[in-house]
């Protein structure tokens, strides 16, 4: 469910506002501009990934692949304090709780007293977090699946999330072309494309 970081997006979607910008092919898809207020952009994305726990029709979404879909052997679970939905597989849950018994994610599971932020991009969203290996701070999970640069020390439980810093220092330079915000963003894998982007 989780798409290759290699997989090249030739035309992508950017949700703006009320409206959808194109990221279109031009000249090698080199993208040629794309105008927008980012206060508006910053609080529709911030709402965007607030909302991420239902679609609207009562569905959970995904925090970590997006989806809605969910499976019998790979189920969408959501937090009981804080409301984020994962697949099992997807945050790497080693067993889902039988009946009525409540599942926390790893940061309600800590009890931390601070809201926490997440140790490889600069962004200040909600989302599924995990540890990084040095045990003292969380990253999102999508930041450790797509930035090139990351890895986890421990894949079956999608924790240990490693290369923070290394991964902040090659990316700081890097800015978004949705929220123009610098540091930690992807880029294609086409060779000719210059888009950069955060993954969350």
């Amino acid at each position: 469910k989780i798409q290759n970081q290699n997989y090249c997006i030739r035309q992508s979607e950017w949700y703006s506002g009320s409206r959808l910008v194109s990221v279109a092919k031009i000249e090698q898809y080199r993208v040629v501009s794309i105008t927008s207020d980012k206060a508006r952009i910053q609080k529709q994305l911030d709402k965007r990934i607030g909302d991420l726990s239902t679609n609207g029709d009562g569905d959970f979404w995904c925090c970590v692949c997006y989806s809605s879909e969910a499976y019998s052997d790979d189920p969408i679970v959501q937090c009981e304090t804080c409301q984020i939905s994962v697949h099992q597989y997807c945050y790497g849950i080693q067993s889902i709780p039988k009946g009525d018994t409540p599942w926390y994610c790893d940061v309600c599971d800590a009890d931390e007293d601070q809201p926490v932020s997440c140790a490889i991009c600069p962004l200040q969203r909600k989302g599924a977090f995990k540890h990084t290996d040095d045990g003292d701070e969380w990253a999102h999970v999508v930041c450790g699946l797509w930035i090139p640069q990351v890895k986890f020390g421990d894949v079956e439980k999608m924790d240990l999330i490693q290369n923070t810093t290394q991964a902040r220092e090659e990316l700081k330079d890097t800015v978004c072309i949705v929220c123009n915000e610098k540091g930690s963003c992807i880029t294609c894998h086409e060779e000719s494309c210059t888009a950069c982007f955060h993954p969350i």
